[in-house]
């Protein structure tokens, strides 16, 4: 007899759909057939009408835990990330300490196994340049490796330990001993010396306003770092990830390397899907992160990269803070960052049902992309025998605006950039393992049902 089984669903994956029944047995799929089929289980759930699409795999978040917990804490977070429909997340290693040895990566892990709704993995700090060390976190089971090309907060230093490079020769020193272990390193691409320049000829001509954000990073400053970090990557032999690409100059160069063979994947974000520089201007210190919103022409390009594979995947780089933490005297006090880890699934499932990408591209820049990027293809990201039961339902019929006070993340209150957003479809329910977590309105699983995850090597 079966645990549960789903039926009538419309099953969505990268591969294709097909209307099925699915089973579940011990938390992995267990057996498929068409609808109709006579089959035991404990409990039958109903998905005449649904899509029911692997779990998304969120693999750029930022909980921060446990340091800030004013911020988010692994329980909070990960509430927000099963009412999102994302079953995985990976966590970026910025906290106090940071992921920069074993002992911090298995403190992290122990806060996930206890508070965590969802599965989750962990990255370690990439730029640690001692290659021993860089391999010990590999052993003690890191999904990847995160490294930052950009200047980075004076007043959080014991947050970034062994995540920034100066300079070239760093960087291909940290891409080198990354390489060793065959994880996959993610690079925050802006050139720190272009930044600088534009921001200071802007602070010089008075301009504190949010637009002038927007102004300081121009496409150039992304476009030459992903420049610098493909060029190193293809030396190295490391297998490198862009995180947040926003631009399509990026994207034109990351088609290139992919053409040429680099082992090299990309992501972007649900606000560079969305929205544009003058939204900056609307939500003004809601709306300021790193790379900064751009263009119509940067927006469609995304979509288009979406749906070819040339870009892989979307990830939230879940940014929480606290409204006080946003309203300040110019947009140059305030910390770059938005929370939105709930709107990921809806946005590109939204995208899938207005036709912007198929229904089977979305399962695959949420789910089987990140899945395989990341080193987890034999455990998650596909509706496939054997693998772990981690699925949404989605009904892609209704339609609805976002309210920011009935989100899940304790940084609601700075999610003002997504507040009256009008979205296609609605996700009904999310499991993890075979346990339900979200029910559509209440989340219903127990903090502590994460489990940890690390990559096949």
């Amino acid at each position: 007899m079966y645990d549960l089984i789903i039926e009538g669903a419309t099953v969505v994956t990268a591969a294709g759909s097909r209307k099925m029944n699915v089973a579940v047995r011990g938390g992995r799929f267990e057996a498929m057939a068409v609808p109709g089929t006579q089959v035991e289980a404990r409990q039958r759930v109903s998905a005449e009408g649904l899509w029911m699409l692997p779990g998304a795999i969120d693999g750029h978040v930022h909980f921060r835990a446990p340091a800030y917990s004013h911020w988010e804490t692994f329980e909070t977070g990960s509430r927000a990330a099963a009412a999102g429909g994302i079953t995985t997340v990976i966590e970026m290693p910025v906290s106090t300490p940071s992921v920069a040895d074993v002992e911090t990566l298995e403190m992290r892990r122990s806060v996930g196994e206890r508070e965590s709704h969802v599965d989750f993995g962990l990255y370690a700090a990439g730029a640690i340049l001692n290659r021993r060390v860089t391999q010990d976190l590999a052993d003690a089971g890191a999904a990847a490796y995160k490294i930052y090309t950009i200047g980075l907060p004076e007043d959080r230093a014991p947050d970034y330990v062994g995540l920034e490079v100066k300079g070239n020769s760093q960087l291909y020193q940290a891409f080198a001993d990354v390489a060793t272990t065959g994880l996959r390193v993610a690079v925050h691409c802006e050139d720190d010396e272009l930044a600088a320049f534009f921001t200071e000829r802007l602070k010089a001509a008075g301009r504190v306003d949010p637009s002038a954000h927007s102004e300081s990073r121009p496409p150039v400053v992304e476009a030459a770092s992903v420049a610098r970090i493909i060029a190193l990557a293809e030396d190295t032999g490391v297998r490198v990830h862009i995180a947040h690409i926003s631009t399509r100059e990026a994207v034109e160069m990351v088609a290139g390397a992919k053409e040429r063979g680099v082992d090299i994947t990309a992501e972007t974000c649900p606000h560079y899907l969305m929205f544009t520089a003058r939204d900056q201007e609307r939500a003004g210190p809601y709306a300021r992160m790193n790379p900064p919103l751009r263009h119509h022409e940067d927006v469609y390009t995304l979509w288009d990269a979406l749906q070819s594979g040339v870009v892989d995947s979307v990830a939230s780089d879940h940014g929480p803070f606290q409204a006080a933490d946003k309203e300040k005297d110019t947009i140059w006090q305030v910390p770059p960052g938005v929370p939105g880890i709930e709107m990921v699934v809806p946005v590109v499932l939204s995208g899938a049902v207005n036709g912007l990408i198929t229904p089977e591209a979305a399962a695959a820049v949420l789910a089987a992309n990140p899945a395989r990027a990341f080193g987890l293809a034999e455990q998650k990201g596909d509706i496939r025998l054997g693998l772990d039961a981690d699925f949404i339902l989605f009904d892609p019929t209704v339609s609805r605006r976002v309210d920011i006070n009935s989100l899940f993340t304790k940084a609601r209150e700075c999610c003002r950039l997504y507040q009256g957003l009008s979205l296609k479809g609605q996700i009904t329910a999310t499991y993890v393992r075979g346990t339900q977590v979200f029910d559509g309105e209440s989340i219903v699983g127990p903090a502590g049902h994460g489990r940890f995850v690390a990559p096949a090597r």
